[in-house]
């Protein structure tokens, strides 16, 4: 109960938390510039000033759009799910609904972020950038069917909301970002530090006691949620794209521009992710639970 108890706590990020803060600077960076996946590349040498900060905004709202889905999609849906019916332990259910109160207002503060960011971008809420390929969606939509049966939708949330706090404290160091992204990345994390905690305990209360073949198909799931989020196959075409919308004398670089991203996300960036310094809280459920190293493991090698 304590555990519980201590992890109910007022939201952090919401739209009103936004409101008081000027922006963003279309002159700033929107990302630190070590986050962008071109960073350090040939290919990024090859940008004017002009084309690395545009890159570099549609970069920003792309992690924003990814949060917003994540959230949505892999976090609402399944507590949703769960929150209709009859909670186990029942002492959960408040923690639960924390969860959903928090998500819920995160995504309205993203999506606003989105619309002061680019209004002609997001004249509604949908995403522009970051488009999951229907087997990706379908994988996601399958894992998180029977949350309760098969938990291990869990330990995989718990995973990305470390790299939340990755993020925060890139954004909480930078010096040259816009302030208004700063502040709404660092508000996020402060709130997915305490989901951390939350996620830890569920998966200490549902995921521990699984029988042996719930736990290999919680396993299976786990590991193939692994594969199909972090495959370099899709997701980096769109911020390209709209890049050479606004230059379309880069048209004929686009390949070599991907290219360059998907190696900015090769096994060795997952390997670097998922390190004890980058997610301290990861390798230490990893070192528990078998299944999540293996999960790991399949992107990131040994």
């Amino acid at each position: 109960m304590n555990r519980i108890a201590a992890s109910i706590k007022p939201t952090r990020l919401t739209p009103e938390a936004l409101a008081d803060t000027p922006g963003p600077d279309p002159t700033r960076p929107w990302i630190p510039q070590e986050l962008v996946p071109l960073h350090g590349s040939a290919s990024d040498t090859t940008l004017t000033p002009a084309q690395r900060l545009r890159y570099n905004h549609y970069y920003a709202l792309f992690v924003a759009e990814q949060f917003i889905w994540f959230e949505r999609q892999l976090v609402l849906r399944p507590l949703e799910i769960l929150l209709r019916g009859r909670v186990q332990p029942l002492e959960l259910r408040p923690l639960l609904e924390s969860f959903v109160h928090d998500e819920i207002a995160h995504n309205a503060a993203l999506w606003a972020l989105l619309r002061r960011a680019a209004p002609a971008l997001y004249p509604q809420a949908r995403h522009a950038l970051f488009r999951p390929p229907l087997s990706v969606r379908a994988w996601m939509l399958f894992a998180t069917a029977f949350p309760r049966r098969l938990p291990g939708w869990v330990m995989f949330i718990n995973v990305l909301e470390e790299h939340t706090l990755l993020t925060g404290r890139r954004y909480q160091k930078s010096t040259d970002c816009d302030p208004l992204f700063i502040r709404a990345h660092v508000l996020h994390a402060q709130d997915e530090a305490r989901h951390c905690r939350i996620g830890t305990l569920l998966c200490d209360t549902w995921i521990a006691p699984l029988r042996p073949l719930a736990r290999a198909a919680s396993a299976y799931l786990l590991r193939t949620l692994f594969l199909s989020y972090y495959d370099t196959a899709w997701g980096h075409d769109r911020p390209v794209d709209y890049l050479i919308r606004d230059f379309p004398e880069l048209a004929p670089r686009r390949s070599h521009l991907i290219a360059a991203v998907v190696d900015g996300r090769d096994r060795a960036f997952c390997r670097h992710l998922f390190s004890v310094e980058s997610s301290p809280g990861t390798a230490r459920l990893a070192r528990r639970y078998p299944m999540l190293a293996r999960a790991i493991a399949s992107v990131a090698g040994a």
